[in-house]
């Protein structure tokens, strides 16, 4: 087993793995938490009960913040894939990115976009398996 962490840390495999354990107690607490705690909807309404208003206010506004800068983070990396693999200039595929999500969910209501995200998962996945199972045959049976 240590072979195999000494091979996979070798190629830049084990940040992953190191991600999906991390992120696993992270979902095993907030459900359990969730599971204890069914009047709370929210980490603001929890702050809320638990410290105050002006706990509630500060965390409120770090969570804005954190919610503007991770849409950001998103739309700029999907305008730089396009930008990237089409060509098209950086400002104006941070524009129609989300026109075409607003196009498509107008037209199609709220069920077009979780069967268009739904979509995306299970393309986004076929391809992180197959990038893997690429990467892990090639490195580690050639």
């Amino acid at each position: 087993m240590l072979i195999l962490f000494v091979k996979l840390s070798r190629h830049g495999m084990l940040r992953g793995l190191e991600f999906g354990h991390s992120e696993f107690f992270n979902l095993c607490f907030c459900s359990v938490f969730e599971y204890n705690v069914l009047v709370i909807l929210m980490i603001t309404k929890f702050i809320y009960l638990s410290w105050g208003t002006s706990a509630h206010v500060v965390f409120l506004f770090f969570c804005f913040l954190t919610n503007i800068i991770v849409t950001a983070m998103l739309l700029l990396g999907g305008s730089a894939v396009v930008n990237a693999l089409t060509g098209v200039n950086l400002y104006a595929a941070s524009f129609l990115i989300p026109l075409g999500v607003i196009v498509y969910t107008l037209a199609g209501g709220l069920k077009a976009t979780f069967l268009a995200s739904y979509i995306h998962s299970v393309i986004g996945f076929y391809l992180i398996l197959s990038f893997f199972t690429f990467c892990y045959v090639h490195v580690f049976y050639c």
